[in-house]
């Protein structure tokens, strides 16, 4: 059995739902459009929301590209005139003020919160992020936060974790876990810079050859991993 100081936890679909917030927000807008909520409408604007944030993260784009690109591409898909900026900033909105838990996300923070410190370790959008964190209260148990979009790098990038190493004081890096749901952006990451890691599969998906100390798919896994009493 390992010990850690550091928990680095990803945000979005690790603890926030961000796939449950999401489909709340898209479907308010296709209403507003005049369209029925379609399951295939959804899985055409995650493909290319996925396309873009891969984009974002080799730096072939920014964070202000990210956000009218993946509108733009979706309409021109289905043939609708919208502006794409200010379809965003409807998305935003609505996922700001629709916040949803992962599974035994919060009782995981509480009670890691005792014995570890704790980091936020996200690639999303600090006017996304940071209100969603306020509503939730996640402010309160978390040491640092760590935004790309406010550093000007990206997971899984190592001046990322550089910066996150400083905060920490350069702990020994087998003394901190990286928790997450991305194989690239999260566990390749966080393996790269030394980083010991846990794979949050929730989806059961296939590991592409991406090392990984941990794999985990219910977060109560994780009690057993830092010994910490799960219900």
């Amino acid at each position: 059995m390992r010990s850690y100081d550091w928990l680095l936890f990803d945000l979005d679909n690790t603890i926030l739902d961000f796939n449950a917030s999401s489909v709340i927000a898209f479907n308010r807008i296709m209403e507003d459009l005049g369209l029925e909520e379609d399951p295939e409408l959804v899985r055409r604007f995650k493909k290319y929301n996925l396309q873009v944030w891969g984009e974002m993260e080799k730096g072939l784009i920014d964070h202000q590209q990210l956000k009218s690109k993946r509108w733009s591409l979706f309409f021109n898909s289905i043939n609708i005139q919208m502006d794409p900026v200010e379809a965003n900033n409807i998305y935003f909105e609505l996922i700001k003020s629709n916040p949803v838990f992962v599974d035994h996300a919060f009782e995981i923070i509480q009670k890691g919160s005792l014995s570890h410190q704790l980091m936020i370790i996200t690639n999303g959008l600090s006017e996304v992020q940071r209100p969603r964190l306020e509503i939730t209260r996640l402010t309160n148990y978390f040491r640092h936060i760590v935004i790309s979009d406010e550093l000007g790098h990206a997971k899984p990038h190592k001046a990322y974790f550089d910066h996150c190493h400083d905060l920490m004081n350069a702990p020994a890096k087998e003394r901190v876990l990286v928790i997450g749901d991305t194989l690239h952006s999260d566990i390749l990451g966080g393996k790269n810079f030394g980083y010991h890691t846990c794979w949050y599969n929730y989806s059961n998906n296939e590991n592409e050859g991406v090392p990984t100390d941990y794999e985990i798919k219910d977060l109560r896994e994780l009690g057993g991993i830092l010994e910490m009493g799960m219900t």
